[in-house]
């Protein structure tokens, strides 16, 4: 039965005939930032509401540190997340060593999580009230190469991020959501969205 109702949130997510409009109207993507420890992981890196989840740190370099993901909503209003597409980005001076996704299963793109990948993640019991936890990636970071930045935003396949919820219904996310481990500003869209087109002056900075 587990293994069902996986299968068929995996179909809603990516399936071209599910409803828009639902119940995570006005959510945005988050990025969390900071050092690792051998105690991270889903668990230690849940938070209690938007203004938990910093998007910069000024970490160490070298290789404990962590990008987490969540989806959240202005004023900590409740949500109802059972899926989530979206995409990532990041500079030559962080490198991905891996990928902790804190749902039940997820469908990732084929170079995932390397550079312009993306990832579903879906859950089979109802995620709510928020922030809602995604996953964390453990990064290595670099000096001499420039801002440690990640960015959260569209899934390549889709050209959005998304969330479902637990009726099926998909409702867009604000994005992008722009993390740093070396104080480079950042934002957090769950306070205050941001527009894609307002990521062009940094995007260039990113590797193809």
């Amino acid at each position: 039965m587990r293994r069902s109702l996986v299968l068929l949130t995996v179909l809603a997510v990516l399936g071209p005939s599910v409803a828009l409009a639902g119940a995570n109207v006005g959510a945005a993507i988050m990025i969390g930032a900071g050092a690792t420890s051998e105690t991270t992981s889903c668990a230690t890196l849940q938070r209690a509401g938007c203004r938990d989840v910093i998007p910069v740190a000024q970490t160490p370099v070298g290789a404990n540190n962590y990008f987490a993901v969540y989806v959240g909503r202005w004023r900590d209003y409740p949500l109802s997340v059972t899926g989530i597409d979206f995409g990532i980005q990041y500079t030559t001076a962080i490198v991905v060593t891996a990928w902790n996704m804190c749902g039940d299963l997820e469908v990732p793109t084929a170079n995932w999580p390397g550079n312009n990948s993306g990832d579903s993640v879906v859950w089979v019991n109802v995620q709510s009230p928020g922030p809602v936890l995604v996953g964390w990636f453990k990064i290595t970071s670099y000096t001499g190469y420039g801002p440690m930045i990640m960015q959260l935003g569209s899934h390549p396949a889709f050209d959005e991020c998304r969330v479902l919820d637990g009726s099926s219904n998909l409702d867009s996310v604000a994005y992008p959501a722009l993390g740093s481990l070396d104080g480079t500003p950042g934002n957090n869209p769950c306070e205050a969205a941001v527009k894609p087109s307002t990521w062009g002056s940094i995007k260039s900075q990113f590797r193809e």
